[in-house]
């Protein structure tokens, strides 16, 4: 029994460090994502590099927030199992 705790509380572990690193480097994106649209917004650019690079930015938040919730649901997915 103590053994499954455990190993239990590793998977948590493990799964909260990813979540936490995930939203680290969201955050990151994040702040990169603001600076370059400004600096897109401030100098104009007339061509459709700008448009690529903000298409490529959002997409990149957007998978890096789906992976953020994949795994706080897997991990509240464990917590509701661990309970009956």
């Amino acid at each position: 029994m103590a053994e499954m705790q455990e190993s239990t509380l590793k998977i948590r572990r493990v799964l909260l460090k990813e979540i936490n690193s995930n939203i680290s480097y969201l955050i990151l994106v994040s702040s990169v994502a603001i600076i370059v649209f400004l600096l897109l917004y401030i100098t104009d650019w007339k061509s459709a590099l700008p448009s690529a690079l903000a298409v490529c930015l959002y997409w990149h938040f957007i998978l890096t927030l789906l992976m953020i919730i994949k795994r706080s649901h897997a991990l509240f997915q464990r917590e509701y199992k661990s309970d009956n």
